[in-house]
């Protein structure tokens, strides 16, 4: 399949640190034999990244809260409960936004971050 190369003005720091934590999380929450998939869209006014896994998913009774400070769905402990969060505080400052899907199939968890203005990038 080929690609269409897409730009958009953001903190690159931030957004990046923004899509490592979704990456992040689906190969943690994933079966080490399962692949994720990474998918880019151009939209009409934005460009989205879907970063989507096939694990246990979310538990319905959790889907409103995943996004909030502190909140963690591990047992472990290993986590605050901030990477979410803070993604998303992330996207929004720069304009964009961070949203849950469950997958059609019922198995694993969809993120997507929609940012806008999205541009063709053009040769210079």
């Amino acid at each position: 399949a080929s690609c269409e190369p897409l730009t958009v003005s953001v903190d690159s720091d931030g957004v990046k640190r923004a899509i490592i934590n979704l990456i992040d999380n689906a190969l943690r929450y994933s079966p080490v034999d399962q692949p994720i998939d990474i998918c880019t869209k151009k939209l009409d006014n934005s460009c989205s990244l879907t970063i989507r896994d096939y694990g246990a998913g979310v538990a319905e009774a959790n889907e409103d809260k995943i996004f909030s400070a502190f909140f963690s769905t591990e047992k472990s402990n290993k986590g605050l409960g901030l990477g979410l969060h803070i993604c998303r505080q992330i996207v929004r400052r720069n304009g964009g936004s961070v949203s849950y899907e469950k997958p059609a199939e019922g198995k694993g968890a969809a993120f997507t971050i929609t940012l806008p203005h999205c541009k063709e990038w053009v040769e210079q």
